[in-house]
């Protein structure tokens, strides 16, 4: 877009002069110069109008230009850049590019333009441009901790955006120094550019506070880099029901036979896990009263009733794990003994027909009790 046009006031003039050639090309000059001063007037009044009726809401842009472009001679609307025309073509395009900027967004452009335009008419040369504004980005932070496809290419949307020249992108730290990064910028349209941080890695960015970008000198947008944090891993508590589960304890003294010389009868339990697995493991102890101490003891193999899923492993196992003396008792019949502790029903075979210890001495445990195990994300 060129920036200097031809003085207007000697085009005016020129104009006038050739309006009244039809007449007398012989009239007075002084008239010719009126007639200049009253076309450049008359569309500076029209141009005001038209400002004032976008602004008070009397008409919509695209009807007040509409109306502008009507009133006002075409040798006018030929000398001018922003002319109503081009006014008119910049607003279709802006509003398809940044029109989500603000509800007003097509209105308050117009009247930006017609002052252009104004500015035009009174001075014979186009006003600097403005700075531009910043509306959106397509992120609001540069997350470290976000994957970095997402985070990589900076997409910024807003308008005026006519000397890229004077953008440029710094990284800064806190404690003020600043570091240009040069190339990445790009340009796709006025109303839209991206900044690529692609060349750069988090430990180099995870040096810097935030991102600024600047316009002739002032910062008119800066984003935030949020520094890697390290997330704590995963935690949730099972409750976990422990199947039913039996045992026979070995035989390790006397003879077989408890010939109802009791048994005293013992019962122990423990909650364990390693890494992946919970598990149970029950003792009992079923031992005659009197020589020759028939006896039938120990540990029963693991009952494992919980796995933690992949990707987790189990932390512990909230609460008490070792059950001393559930029972403790003397076996006084060759019945199923049935006793109610902690972790559930036990029931309990001491003495019995014939021989006991490593036969039919047992337990079994119906259980009621829900194991709080605690798992963690691996």
């Amino acid at each position: 877009m060129q920036s200097n046009l031809h003085n207007l006031g000697f085009t005016f003039f020129i104009t006038a002069l050739l309006c009244c050639y039809s007449c007398n090309i012989s009239g007075d000059i002084e008239e010719a110069v009126d007639e200049f001063r009253q076309l450049r007037e008359q569309s500076i009044f029209a141009i005001d109008e038209a400002i004032v009726g976008i602004q008070n809401g009397l008409m919509s842009s695209k009807d007040a230009l509409n109306a502008l472009g009507r009133q006002l001679d075409g040798s006018v609307q030929d000398i001018l850049v922003y002319n109503v025309p081009y006014i008119l073509d910049r607003l279709t395009g802006e509003g398809a590019a940044v029109g989500f900027c603000a509800v007003d967004f097509g209105a308050n452009r117009a009247v930006h333009y017609l002052r252009i335009m104004k500015a035009e008419l009174l001075t014979g040369k186009l006003p600097e441009p403005a700075p531009p504004t910043i509306c959106q980005s397509s992120i609001n932070a540069i997350d470290l901790n976000a994957p970095f496809n997402l985070r990589s290419i900076i997409s910024i949307y807003g308008y005026d955006f006519l000397k890229k020249d004077s953008f440029q992108v710094f990284l800064v730290d806190n404690e003020g120094a600043v570091l240009e990064l040069e190339n990445s910028l790009q340009f796709q349209t006025e109303y839209e550019f991206t900044i690529n941080l692609s060349p750069y890695e988090d430990a180099f960015l995870s040096k810097w506070n935030y991102l600024s970008l600047s316009y002739s000198a002032d910062e008119v947008f800066a984003i935030s880099i949020l520094q890697t944090q390290e997330i704590p891993p995963q935690t949730e508590t099972k409750y976990i029901a422990i199947s039913k589960f039996g045992f026979t304890p070995v035989h390790t003294g006397g003879d077989a036979d408890f010939e109802k010389h009791g048994p005293q009868v013992v019962v122990h339990a423990r909650l364990r896990h390693n890494r992946k697995q919970a598990y149970l493991q029950i003792y009992m102890l079923a031992e005659e009263t009197r020589s020759d101490w028939t006896t039938a003891a120990g540990w029963s193999p693991n009952h494992y009733f919980y796995t933690a899923p992949e990707g987790w492993h189990i932390e512990k196992i909230e609460g008490e794990t070792d059950f001393q003396n559930l029972v403790s008792y003397i076996d006084n019949d060759q019945e199923v003994d049935i006793h109610y502790t902690t972790l559930g029903e036990a029931n309990i075979m001491g003495d019995g027909e014939g021989d006991d210890a490593g036969v039919h001495t047992n337990i079994s445990f119906n259980f009621a009790y829900q194991v709080p195990v605690i798992i963690t994300e691996d």
